[in-house]
């Protein structure tokens, strides 16, 4: 799958060169990040899963609006 892209994707695939996942040793989903003038990292993994799943997020809000625009993409 060597199409000079990369995806976004969860914890339950592992990177390759195509495939951006996050530390399985930290931190991931937004709810354990606390309010940005809170937060704290314990470790540079945290920072990166945090930086990956706001821009993973954004992603699957536009498929959502997307689905809801057009029916057929909720099908299969």
């Amino acid at each position: 799958m060597s199409t000079g892209k990369c995806y976004l994707v969860d914890s339950g695939y592992v990177n390759t060169d195509c495939f951006i996942a996050p530390y399985r040793s930290a931190h991931y989903h937004l709810s354990n990040y606390l309010e940005s003038s809170q937060r704290t990292y314990e470790k540079k993994e945290e920072v990166y899963n945090h930086q990956h799943t706001q821009r993973r997020n954004i992603v699957e809000r536009t498929f959502g609006i997307l689905k809801k625009k057009f029916r057929i993409l909720n099908t299969g």
